[in-house]
């Protein structure tokens, strides 16, 4: 009866203490993590509401394509060809406010337009 095999062990005796030291390391850094985070109340997201973001774009009005155009608010795919059209004929828009010689845009268009097309830079003559 004193022969009773012993199981064997899935890590040896002298690894054990290190994996145990391992283990506490990754538990302090998860807890310094979610402190620095905002902890339970401050700064995680709950996944199931997540809060309402808003995406902000920009665009170059002397490059930009119809469908491009469109999506700028007050803006239908019309305006947009007029604007292209525009453009076309009488060159690049040198400034924002530029765009009120495109027949349809107005003061009120222009302000909520504003905000989504890139400041105009001259172009570059060639000397």
């Amino acid at each position: 009866m004193d022969n009773i095999e012993q199981p064997p062990t899935l890590l040896p005796a002298r690894i054990q203490p290190v994996v145990a030291f391992a283990v506490l390391v990754c538990l302090v850094g998860i807890a310094v993590w979610l402190v620095s985070a905002g902890g339970f109340s401050g700064g995680l997201i709950h996944h199931d509401y997540p809060p309402a973001g808003s995406v902000r774009f920009t665009l170059d009005i002397n490059d930009a394509g119809e469908m491009e155009l469109a999506q700028l608010p007050g803006l239908g795919r019309a305006m947009a060809r007029r604007i292209i059209d525009h453009r076309q004929v009488h060159g690049p828009f040198l400034s924002i406010d530029s765009l009120r010689d495109v027949p349809g845009i107005g003061a009120v268009t222009l302000e909520h337009m504003r905000p989504y097309v890139e400041p105009m830079v001259p172009p570059k003559t060639i000397p």
